[in-house]
């Protein structure tokens, strides 16, 4: 499977939730136009772009999950940063706010507070049902069509928990492969200090980046590459920060956090390479440790 092979299904998810992007993205096979402009620019944005600038890296505004003008029913990104904490206008294309109304209006049914435990596998060999725990009590779900969308831990996880006379190893799995070589990705990020006020909590958090080491060139000495992009820390994780890289606390944490408009953040997104010991396995013998683990140590200090 290649990236053409991909590419129809990518078009179609990002006209259905009206991504925004630039008109032309210098890297990747994909260059644009997006369905939607590109988001404007906040001083956060217009500093990061200024340095790549300044040290001959080009750097450009990336396509976003997030409205940058109204649809019928949603309206435009409010430029105030909280997208990791809940997007109150409904601006972040989440699946709450665009494929499930969508699914409700055609008679799809949501069973809330449930978790897929098991696919059963009938006598020829298809998945005939499900079985899922909801308010602490197993249910089955009959169906024709069961689509396994669960991300790369889930997925893996309710695979090899789906075992049978069929399927000894798990569904899909006569390979040995399923939850093997999970592909991960590095999440750092640089903090600077600006003389005058940035405000990184406006606008889109990843907005502006420069993906000029994503893919690999001769002599880098690397073979995966990485993205570094703007990056927004809301107040709470921004004291968070101080607290792990300077030690701050009390007084001193106080006085740092009213420079907070003066701070930027820059994250480095990297990717890593498939390997056979980044695995997802099933683990219930550790589990089992583990919580023990946890009892005795809460009893120690229930006793302390």
């Amino acid at each position: 499977i290649n990236y053409n092979d991909l590419e129809p299904y990518y078009a179609e998810v990002e006209k259905f939730n009206q991504v925004s992007g630039p008109t032309f993205f210098p890297w990747g096979a994909y260059h644009g136009p997006y369905p939607k402009r590109s988001h404007y620019r906040a001083c956060m944005h217009e500093t990061f772009r200024r340095g790549c600038e300044a040290l001959g890296i080009p750097s450009t505004v990336g396509p976003m999950f997030i409205l940058s003008s109204a649809t019928k029913d949603r309206p435009g990104c409010t430029y105030r940063g909280f997208c990791k904490f809940g997007c109150m206008p409904k601006s972040k294309s989440s699946t709450l706010v665009t494929y499930v109304p969508h699914a409700l209006k055609y008679g799809a049914k949501i069973i809330p507070n449930a978790m897929v435990v098991r696919l059963n596998v009938g006598k020829d060999g298809t998945v005939r049902s499900v079985t899922y725990l909801s308010e602490g009590n197993e249910r089955e779900q009959e169906g024709d069509t069961f689509i396994v969308s669960a991300y790369s831990i889930e997925t893996p996880r309710l695979l090899l928990n789906s075992k049978s006379e069929q399927f000894p190893e798990g569904i899909a799995n006569s390979s040995g492969m399923v939850g093997k070589n999970l592909m991960v990705h590095s999440a750092d990020f640089v903090i600077g200090k600006y003389e005058e006020m940035i405000r990184q909590y406006r606008g889109p958090q990843g907005l502006a980046l420069t993906q000029e080491w994503y893919t690999r060139k001769p002599g880098d000495g690397f073979v995966r590459g990485y993205t570094i992009e703007t990056e927004t820390l809301q107040p709470i994780e921004f004291s968070q920060a101080l607290i792990k890289g300077k030690g701050v606390w009390g007084r001193q944490l106080i006085e740092d956090m009213r420079d907070y408009n003066h701070y930027v953040s820059f994250g480095i997104v990297g990717e890593c390479l498939p390997s056979e010991n980044s695995t997802v396995t099933l683990t219930v013998e550790a589990l089992a440790a583990r919580t023990a683990d946890y009892i005795i140590d809460a009893k120690q200090r229930f006793e302390l």
